[in-house]
């Protein structure tokens, strides 16, 4: 999920990419948003059935994650294990970043509030870490692709990444994203692909056997993003089999 900050992956670890961090979650120790709290407004007016709220709001709320780090660790590893989850969180002491929980499809703009409570057992870390929503209620993450030449319609409250893919065999591919062109300077063998990350600015090859290589030094170096808005997204290829190339992204709803 590379457009957020970090995130709760589907098979319960705390990702944040960044800081190459992949801590396990105790579920029954925390207390992790799934749905907005709603609290009535205090004023009220006069309806034929009652009083009826005027309004309803979305109060921002505080929760706890609470994961461990891998066992047998060394005392230098619980240094670097602690000092990695300082750094991220005092990024985020001053701003919000974008966290999601990956199986709800749901992102929150948070803070770190309060204070990081750390345990040291002999083999592993356990971190408590406490945050609180900036906004008041979570947001939708719907999922988009276009394969071959296509194109469909994106509407996204901010700006997203995409992750673009031409599967070989392609000679010199070149695709094209509405006014960006993706120019690939050699061949990509049958089996093989390369993967166009516009959130990571990266570009990868991956050959048959899974094998990643980095192969910016082939490329234009265009990263094109999501445009914040309704916009529609238009794929042209030069391969020859068009379904070969495909645009993956998610558009952040209200």
């Amino acid at each position: 999920m590379g457009e957020f900050d970090f995130y709760i992956s589907k098979n319960g670890y705390l990702i944040i990419p960044e800081y190459n961090i992949k801590y396990l979650i105790n579920f029954n120790e925390s207390s992790i948003p799934s749905m907005p709290e709603a609290v009535e407004a205090s004023v009220r007016v006069a309806g034929r059935d009652g009083d009826v709220p005027l309004n309803t709001t979305y109060e921002p709320m505080s929760f706890v994650i609470v994961c461990y780090t891998d066992d047998n660790l060394s005392i230098e590893e619980k240094v670097e294990n602690e000092f990695k989850i300082n750094a991220f969180l005092n990024s985020i002491k001053n701003r919000t970043k974008k966290f999601a929980i990956e199986k709800d499809n749901k992102f929150y703009n948070v803070k770190y509030n309060a204070v990081l409570t750390t345990i040291n057992y002999p083999a592993h870390l356990k971190f408590s870490i406490p945050f609180k929503s900036s906004e008041s209620y979570a947001k939708d993450v719907n999922e988009k692709e276009i394969i071959g030449n296509s194109s469909k319609d994106s509407n996204t409250i901010n700006s997203v990444g995409a992750v673009f893919t031409i599967k070989g065999p392609a000679t010199t591919p070149i695709i094209s994203l509405n006014d960006y062109s993706m120019e690939y300077s050699t061949s990509i063998l049958d089996g093989a692909r390369i993967e166009i990350d516009s959130n990571k600015s990266t570009v990868i090859h991956i050959n048959s056997d899974g094998i990643k290589t980095n192969v910016m030094k082939y490329y234009n170096h265009q990263f094109p993003k999501i445009e914040k808005g309704t916009n529609k997204l238009k794929i042209l290829s030069g391969v020859d089999d068009a379904t070969q190339v495909s645009v993956k992204w998610r558009d952040l709803k209200l």
